[in-house]
């Protein structure tokens, strides 16, 4: 079964990326060299793709939010915090316990696999951030924006705890997955209890729940372990949902913003069993589900109506 691309780096690969990253910021900023930045890059057909994969991020996440559902942010923060050591990394940086301050983003349709220094493992879904902040008496991973899932390793000493906006999940050791939109989060669990907490609300979750957290709204339902994290096989299934909400999860696998340009459209509930894998193919058979028409525009710009 074909699903979406995965990459996992090995220790080199990363210092790599790390000093491709600092490059990259340096010239964003005008402090970087032109001809030390030449030399760097003709020292090897690594660093030149190294530096093309991040100047890839970068752009992915300096993108202004125009795509459906998604409110417009201002990215300023993502070069400030560089200087403070927040690199924009294509891999996860390994080391010692503990370990501060280390993020990593994915590009638009791409995924990636990482491994945390206890054995936990982490899987981001495409277009998502997140930062691992590990220290003697807790696990903690802040997800900025995006999708993750989670299979922990059991630590009664210290436990894990996955920061959404003003959601705080709980755990010893499970397998979860929570995804994050707006101020707006979705948690399902797959194995083990996790507690999910906001500043006046708390739940406990077993395997086949989920909860909808956001200022407004605190809800929890039932969910079919098949449909937790279900984007990890590659495909997602829709039952009745807004197109709406599906072209806002198409979202993430296209660089170019798409609109909805009929209100009445944005409300209108579809079934679709979609491939992330053919995101063209994906958003087409979206289309036609809701009965809707697409034109394409230059700069990847889709208008349906």
């Amino acid at each position: 079964m074909s699903q979406p691309k995965h990459t996992k780096l090995t220790a080199i690969e990363m210092a790599v990326m790390d000093t491709a990253n600092i490059w990259l910021i340096r010239e964003r900023e005008g402090r970087a060299d032109p001809a030390a930045l030449a030399a760097w890059l003709a020292a090897s057909p690594s660093h030149a793709e190294a530096y093309r994969r991040a100047a890839s991020v970068y752009a992915a996440v300096e993108v202004p939010a125009t795509r459906v559902g998604r409110k417009t942010r201002n990215f300023s923060r993502w070069r400030n915090a560089a200087s403070v050591l927040f690199l924009i990394s294509a891999g996860w940086l390994l080391r010692d316990l503990p370990v501060e301050l280390t993020s990593t983003v994915t590009a638009v349709g791409e995924t990636r696999e990482l491994s945390l220094p206890d054995g936990s493992q982490v899987e981001l879904n495409a277009a998502s951030a997140a930062r691992v902040d590990y220290s003697e008496a807790e696990r903690k991973i802040e997800l900025r924006r995006g999708e993750a899932w989670f299979a922990v390793t059991r630590d009664v000493a210290r436990p894990f705890v996955v920061i959404a906006g003003d959601t705080r999940i709980t755990v010893l050791g499970t397998k979860f997955n929570v995804k994050r939109r707006d101020d707006a989060v979705l948690v399902s669990v797959a194995e083990g209890r996790v507690e999910v907490r906001d500043a006046s609300r708390n739940v406990t979750l077993t395997p086949g729940r989920a909860v909808v957290a956001s200022p407004d709204r605190f809800e929890v339902t039932d969910i079919p372990l098949t449909q937790v994290a279900e984007w990890r096989t590659g495909w997602m299934g829709f039952e009745q949902t807004t197109f709406e909400a599906v072209i806002d999860e198409l979202s993430s696998y296209h660089r170019g913003p798409i609109f909805i340009a009929a209100r009445d459209l944005r409300t209108r509930p579809i079934a679709a069993r979609l491939n992330l894998q053919s995101p063209e193919a994906a958003l087409k058979i979206a289309v036609s589900a809701a009965s809707a028409e697409m034109i394409e525009l230059p700069g990847g710009v889709r208008i349906i109506f």
